[in-house]
């Protein structure tokens, strides 16, 4: 961890860690169990973001090397407040679906983003399909 703070008093209970993911971040390493060994990925978060001046992506989870060798797949906040969620194999951009959603400021928001080898991508949104896409 690099500066996040855990907080107690937000939605999720026991806290939530805060960081802007800039200047502190989690990091969760690059374990070669995320690269080529598996069907599909399913990624479950609650998330608030509180900077109301989105001025590019925002990285909210993600693991992207740029590397042939290891998968590549994450979530951001566009500055159009809407979540992507693309994934690549280290040569090739990749591909990914938007969501319809606009998330908004101080809200939180259980999201749920799926992928498969034949390239079904999904964003759940609330518990709500939100977008599926190939």
């Amino acid at each position: 961890m690099y500066g996040a703070e855990l907080r107690g008093d937000v939605r999720c209970g026991d806290g939530a860690y805060f960081f802007d993911g800039k200047m502190n971040y989690i990091d969760f390493g690059s374990s070669d169990l995320f690269n080529n060994q598996f069907r599909g990925l399913t990624i479950s978060l609650l998330f608030q973001y509180t900077d109301q001046n989105v001025e590019d992506f925002m990285t909210i989870f993600g693991k992207w090397a740029f590397d042939s060798k290891r998968d590549q797949f994450a979530i951001f906040l566009s500055v159009q407040k809407k979540l992507s969620f693309a994934i690549a194999d280290g040569e090739d951009f990749g591909y990914g679906v938007y969501s319809n959603t606009n998330f908004e400021p101080y809200e939180w928001y259980h999201v749920i983003m799926v992928w498969n080898r034949s390239r079904k991508v999904g964003i759940f949104v609330n518990g709500k399909l939100d977008k599926m896409g190939k």
